[in-house]
Order: C-alpha cells, then sequence, then structure tokens
C-alpha cells in the first residue's frame, strides 16, 4: 500500500453559484466558467488577489469542520 498522507475532509454549505473567479479572471465579468462557491463570506467579485485577505475580512465559513474526518493511514 502507498503512503498516503493524512486528509482533512469537511462539509460546506453552498454559499452561491456564480460565474466569478476575481483570483484567475481579475475583473472578467461574468467568467468563462461557472464555480460553486463554499466557505468564506468574503468572496466577492472585485477581491484583489495581490491585497485582499480572505481570513482577515472574514465574518462566517459555510464549512463544519470535525476531527472524526481526519483520516490516517
Amino acid at each position: 500500500m502507498a503512503n498516503i498522507p493524512p486528509i482533512l475532509r469537511f462539509q460546506c454549505s453552498q454559499l452561491v453559484v456564480e460565474r466569478l473567479d476575481p483570483l484567475v479572471n481579475p475583473g472578467s465579468i461574468p467568467s468563462p466558467h461557472l464555480y460553486q462557491i463554499v466557505g468564506g463570506d468574503s468572496f466577492n467579485a472585485s477581491i484583489d488577489p495581490h491585497t485582499h485577505d480572505l481570513v482577515a475580512k472574514l465574518g462566517y465559513t459555510s464549512c463544519t469542520f470535525s476531527e472524526d474526518f481526519l483520516l490516517e493511514n
């Protein structure tokens, strides 16, 4: 059996399904592809990938974490 690193799994509720990708296609509204956005509520169309601190601007997350989901070899 191959050495497999531990994996942290968590469940997230969907925030929105939108054609936005300010990190790969900044300023392109709509983005050429569709994303299902989960996690932090600071995601938006005007994120500047060089200056926007997603964690510092986070108000809440749609994800729940549990040690029960940590899988080890």
